[in-house]
């Protein structure tokens, strides 16, 4: 399963138990770090269920997502070989437009790792939040949210107030 957090990952490792904190990298990972209030961890139900009820003790908000698989967590091990059989010989040339990576948060101008890169995104957490941070950084203030529901574009408004940018 998926669980929404409302707070950032360092908060949210500091308000769940001990026990809870070393299932960490075991049975629950830190799906995507989306923006300074707003992470996605991912993992086994009982776990995630522990979470969301210190989260409420907390009163932090915290919702599970309604997906059938819990990506960027050992679940994706059972694909990997398959992944990068499928994916094997898979380049790049450079870009044409700037390409902003969600899985390292900086800009791309190709990419050489082939199938290992989209092992780490499927694998390995999403950094939105630093993405997004590199192309203020670089000078962008316009972005399009594609899809059916509108859910990074509140992210985006919070990293843009952070670092006092008009967008």
């Amino acid at each position: 399963r998926m669980l929404a957090v409302g707070v950032d990952a360092e908060t949210l490792m500091h308000t769940v138990d001990e026990k809870t904190h070393d299932e960490f990298g075991q049975r629950v990972s830190v799906a995507a770090i989306n923006g300074p209030s707003a992470v996605t961890i991912a993992g086994d139900s009982d776990v995630l269920d522990d979470i969301a009820r210190q989260l409420d003790e907390a009163e932090i908000f915290n919702r599970h997502l309604s997906v059938q698989v819990p990506y960027h967590t050992h679940y994706m091990e059972a694909i990997k070989d398959d992944l990068f059989s499928a994916l094997h010989g898979l380049s790049s040339k450079a870009a044409a437009l700037p390409l902003y990576s969600t899985v390292t948060g900086e800009r791309l101008d190709g990419y050489d790792a082939g199938a290992a890169y989209w092992w780490q995104n499927t694998r390995a957490t999403v950094l939105f939040e630093p993405a997004i941070r590199r192309m203020l950084d670089d000078g962008y203030t316009h972005f399009v949210e594609l899809g059916p529901h509108p859910i990074l574009a509140a992210s985006i408004l919070e990293i843009a107030g952070s670092q006092r940018v008009s967008i």
